[in-house]
């Protein structure tokens, strides 16, 4: 746990400096990685879980509950977090590997096209053009 709101990533082999990824507004309660290594989900007393991507120091996707998050895993594919709460509450979150995949799953849940005059009212073009 680190109470700075930093989560510090090593080389297996002891070699280099960690990579730092500061955000937190409180203590660090817990940080996992993804099953394929690329991702790691962080739990902070700030009432946030943080998604990080394992190599750089990018902006996170903040996760906000309000309350200290004590816990915070990936499901086994990826594609979901879970996040356990000081209040007792458990938030389970869908994650996506990258934009594409989340217009992908956007289009799919859609359940019929925009007609024109909804395409008008948000200055999207007319099907076809």
């Amino acid at each position: 746990m680190d109470v700075n709101g930093i989560v510090r990533l090593w080389h297996t082999d002891g070699s280099g400096e960690p990579l730092i990824l500061s955000g937190h507004k409180g203590s660090v309660q817990a940080a996992s990685f993804s099953s394929d290594g690329r991702r790691v989900v962080s739990a902070g007393s700030d009432g946030t879980a943080r998604l990080w991507h394992a190599h750089d120091t990018d902006e996170p996707l903040i996760l906000s509950h309000g309350v200290a998050v004590h816990a915070a895993s990936f499901s086994p594919d990826g594609t979901r977090v879970i996040s356990g709460c000081h209040d007792g509450t458990v938030r389970l979150w869908h994650v996506f590997a990258s934009e594409h995949k989340l217009i992908e799953a956007a289009r799919a849940s859609l359940s019929r096209q925009l007609t024109d005059a909804q395409r008008a009212k948000y200055h999207l073009p007319p099907r076809g053009v």
